[in-house]
């Protein structure tokens, strides 16, 4: 079935799955204009009920439908296949979640891409989107003024998620578009923009703005690659205010921490070091590490800097400030750590600690000493002496272990 501009469905009154269009498993059905408007039902779907099917939107709109009684007043997607690549999903009703739509199903595939709007929907949970199960990949497009009624708690189900909310079975994956200005009950610090139960990945360009991301304990946002952002990529509200809770995670988590800010409290400003946990005390870096074929990426510690050259690796840290050392660092790599230039930087010992300071592994390099120039992001392989030598008669900084 295709759609095209100047159809029109509306005024549907039902009491089965999906008021306007039932889509029963390996159909499709396609939108490329036209109106699927103003329909309600006490089940599942007050527009498209999609049953192991394939739903292509790339015009149209589907608007001022409702389920009053169950999910999804806009589009339930039951193990099934939903493009969004244009079109508008606005102004839809969801009594309990998913105002917009609602994805479930482990085999449920959902992608918004360029083009796409899914706006001013409304329900308990998840306004824009909720994702109960299935896989959301959003590369482009915006999630925008969606509300969410109820503020959060400690389950999907609670509230929260203006935006969307990732059940504890649910992955939204998000390297592109924009999650703007939605809001919930309550508003501030119960993530208007998300609320994650599940999986919420982030690269590429992804970004929030005028939104917090709810981050619900034992869950985190795992950062894949980049962001390329200018500014930031998101607010954190965690659901534990502890400096044991870890909000970030993912490969690229160094790369990418200081895009992120953090909801403060009514006592407290709050932040988010290099390793992903949350700090109430700011965060100062105290090392730069440059790996071959990387990004140079900032550490709070020389530890954290050094264990993130593994074995096989080479990497050089810039000492950027004075900093203690409080356990013995383990060298995998061929690490070379160096004073910022024309600066003199000091390690020294913290607190009771008395043992080792650095020991250096089977097939490890550790080399200590001076630069006269800073060396980010370059080639530090060994295809040249000029590139693998630091002397002491270089006339950059000192780094001295005390």
């Amino acid at each position: 079935m295709v759609m095209y501009p100047g159809a029109v469905i509306t005024g549907g009154n039902s009491t089965a799955q999906g008021s306007a269009v039932y889509m029963d498993a390996d159909s499709t059905l396609t939108m490329r204009g036209g109106k699927i408007m103003n329909c309600q039902t006490t089940l599942e779907g007050g527009a498209i009920f999609n049953d192991m099917g394939t739903l292509n939107i790339y015009g149209g709109e589907i608007s001022g439908n409702k389920s009053t009684v169950k999910p999804a007043g806009g589009i339930y997607n039951n193990d099934g296949v939903l493009n969004i690549s244009g079109g508008v999903i606005q102004s839809n009703y969801g009594k309990t979640y998913g105002g917009g739509i609602y994805s479930t199903g482990d085999s449920s595939e959902i992608t918004i891409s360029d083009g796409a709007v899914i706006k001013d929907n409304y329900a308990n949970a998840g306004g824009g989107v909720y994702i109960n199960k299935g896989t959301v990949t959003m590369t482009g497009g915006e999630i925008n003024h969606n509300f969410a009624y109820k503020k959060h708690g400690t389950s999907a189900t609670a509230g929260g998620g203006g935006g969307g909310t990732i059940n504890s079975s649910g992955t939204f994956i998000m390297s592109g578009g924009t999650i703007c200005d939605n809001y919930t009950y309550q508003n501030v610090g119960n993530g208007f923009g998300i609320a994650i139960f599940g999986t919420f990945e982030m690269s590429g360009n992804a970004v929030l703005t005028n939104n917090d991301i709810l981050v619900a304990k034992n869950r985190s946002i795992c950062l894949t690659d980049k962001l390329n952002c200018a500014g930031t990529a998101a607010v954190i509200t965690p659901a534990n205010y502890l400096t044991t809770t870890k909000v970030l995670s993912g490969d690229a988590m160094g790369l990418n921490y200081s895009k992120f800010e953090v909801t403060p409290t009514a006592t407290e400003t709050w932040y988010v070091n290099s390793a992903g946990y949350l700090m109430n005390t700011p965060v100062i870096n105290v090392a730069s590490l440059s790996k071959f074929g990387a990004y140079t990426v900032d550490y709070v510690s020389v530890a954290q800097a050094v264990n993130a050259v593994a074995a096989g690796e080479s990497g050089i840290i810039t000492i950027i400030a004075d900093n203690t050392i409080n356990e013995t660092i383990k060298v995998y790599g061929d690490v070379t750590i160096l004073s910022e230039t024309d600066q003199t930087y000091t390690s020294m010992r913290g607190g009771s600690f008395t043992g080792t300071l650095f020991e250096v592994q089977a097939g490890g390099t550790l080399r200590l000493g001076y630069s006269d120039e800073k060396i980010w992001g370059e080639d530090i392989s060994t295809d040249s002496e000029e590139e693998a030598t630091f002397t002491l008669d270089s006339v950059g900084g000192q780094y001295i272990l005390d």
